[in-house]
């Protein structure tokens, strides 16, 4: 298991602008790159699916997930297990001049690839991942 902890400042933005932005399936492959596109299926809320079709490396794979934690403005998570386990969970606090959106990332490709690329497809997701957040900050900051 991988498992990644990154904080990061919204500029000018309120939580609820947070929270609105990284809960809309329809953004989600504007700054995940792992993503090339995202639906959900059902009402917004937890039990709510999302389905990505996401590429690591030359591994392409569907990955269903669902969401486990609903509490606008606060908190958004979703995970899945098939045929990777993934888990993010964000939290949105307000602090003075915007929001601090914390991410706490898991991620486990013994599923999908070999015992020898598992952790050069780890590094390169939670790498990207890193740099999706800064995309994210900078998508939601312009809006």
């Amino acid at each position: 298991m991988y498992e990644l902890h990154e904080t990061r400042m919204v500029k000018g933005k309120s939580p609820r602008e947070v929270f609105d932005y990284v809960a809309d399936p329809d953004k989600g492959a504007l700054w995940n790159s792992a993503a090339k596109s995202v639906r959900a299926e059902g009402d917004p809320g937890v039990g709510r699916r999302l389905i990505a079709s996401a590429g690591i490396l030359a591994f392409t794979f569907d990955i269903t997930q669902e969401v486990t934690v609903w509490d606008p403005p606060n908190a958004y998570s979703w995970a899945g297990d098939s045929p990777v386990h993934t888990r993010f969970d964000m939290r949105f606090t307000e602090v003075e001049g915007g929001t601090e959106l914390t991410a706490d990332v898991e991620f486990d490709p013994k599923k999908l690839v070999p015992g020898l690329m598992k952790g050069k497809v780890a590094n390169k997701f939670m790498g990207d991942f890193k740099k999706d957040l800064d995309t994210l900050v900078k998508l939601i900051e312009a809006t």
